[in-house]
C-alpha cells in the first residue's frame, strides 16, 4: 500500500458534500435498497400471494379469455405470415386418433397387416396344410371313412387308389 499515490488520487476525486455527516455504523446497519418488484415481494405476505395465485388460475372465466385472446394474436401471426386463411379453414385429420401406423392413408405401415406373426420359422399356413398336421381330424376322418367301409354292401367293390403303370 502507497500512502502518497492514494493521497494523490483522492485529491483528484470530486468533493463530497454532506460526508462528515454520515455515521459509518448506521450506514452498516442500513438495508441495501431494493428494486420495486423485490420490495413488493417483501411487503405482501408470501402465503396470501399464494392464495391469490391460486384463486387466479381457478377462474375458468378468467382463463378462457386469455387463451381466446392469445389464439387470436397466433392467428393473426399466421395470417400476416401467409399460412393461415380464416375463409379457407382446414379440417382437422379426422383419424387423428388412430395410431400413425393403422391410418387409411398410410400404406408404409400396412404392408405386412395379414402375415402371420409367430415364432421364428413358422411361415403362413393354409387351411389345407393345417387340415394336414392335425392329428386328431386325421384319425377321426380315418375312423369315418372305415365306418362307412363297413356299411357298404359286401359285393360292392373298395375304390383302389390311382397307380402309375409300369411300361
Amino acid at each position: 500500500f502507497d500512502q502518497e499515490s492514494a493521497e494523490e488520487h483522492a485529491m483528484s476525486l470530486p468533493a463530497t458534500m454532506g460526508a462528515e455527516e454520515i455515521d459509518p455504523d448506521e450506514l452498516e446497519d442500513t438495508e441495501v435498497p431494493r428494486s420495486s418488484r423485490v420490495r413488493r415481494l417483501v411487503i405482501v405476505d408470501k402465503a396470501q400471494q399464494r392464495a391469490d395465485r391460486k384463486k387466479s388460475a381457478a377462474d375458468p372465466e378468467k382463463r378462457r379469455r386469455k387463451r381466446a385472446v392469445e389464439r387470436e394474436k397466433y392467428l393473426k401471426k399466421l395470417e400476416e405470415e401467409g399460412k393461415y386463411d380464416p375463409s379457407k379453414p382446414v379440417k382437422p385429420d379426422a383419424e387423428r386418433w388412430i395410431a400413425k401406423k393403422s391410418r387409411s392413408y398410410n400404406k408404409r405401415g400396412r404392408k405386412n397387416k395379414n402375415k402371420f406373426s409367430g415364432a421364428q420359422g413358422a411361415g403362413t399356413v393354409d387351411s389345407k396344410d393345417a387340415e394336414k398336421l392335425d392329428a386328431f381330424a386325421r384319425a377321426k376322418a380315418k375312423k369315418e371313412a372305415e365306418e362307412r367301409a363297413e356299411e357298404a354292401p359286401a359285393g360292392a367293390k373298395k375304390k383302389q387308389p390311382y397307380r402309375k403303370k409300369r411300361h
